[in-house]
């Protein structure tokens, strides 16, 4: 039998979806794997994204922009939960991780000067995008690495769904 061996350059997604743990995902359209799904604090991010940026196989950034976003979540709830502390400490958290997607986006854009960059702004209504166990990521994406986070995960179902 003939076997035929592509020489073609891989097509390369990045999903990145900011976190106390950042998650980063690097999905080739062309042979439908993913090559990276990971998490990482935010300094080690912004320096993969350096090294990343001299590959000219990346044509697609998508990082997930929480900012865009009016922070929903109830006060209430939260205070009866966690207390009037807990209350301040999420306001505090979903405030740095809106700012955590700034700054990588301006990153992107200063480094990848030939590749689309793009923001994802999560919603209700592509809530399928993120927040999957394990398992369903695996199965809808095809995914068969070890064990994720939930960043490298959401990060893993921006890179994968962009790339339709």
């Amino acid at each position: 039998s003939i076997v035929l061996i592509s020489t073609q350059q891989p097509l390369l997604i990045i999903g990145i979806a900011p976190g106390v743990n950042t998650g980063i995902a690097i999905y080739d359209k062309r042979s439908r794997q993913f090559k990276v799904v990971k998490s990482m604090n935010i300094v080690n991010t912004l320096l993969e994204l350096q090294t990343l940026s001299l590959n000219p196989a990346i044509k697609l950034i998508v990082v997930e922009n929480p900012s865009l976003n009016s922070p929903v979540f109830h006060k209430d709830t939260v205070i009866a939960k966690s207390g009037i502390d807990g209350f301040a400490k999420k306001a505090q958290n979903v405030g740095a991780v809106g700012r955590d997607a700034v700054i990588l986006l301006q990153w992107c854009k200063a480094l990848f000067n030939e590749v689309d960059i793009r923001e994802h702004r999560p919603s209700k209504s592509n809530s399928l995008l993120t927040k999957q166990d394990h398992a369903t990521f695996c199965k809808m994406t095809g995914y068969t690495g070890k064990s994720s986070s939930e960043h490298s995960r959401d990060a893993g179902m921006l890179a994968w769904f962009y790339s339709k």
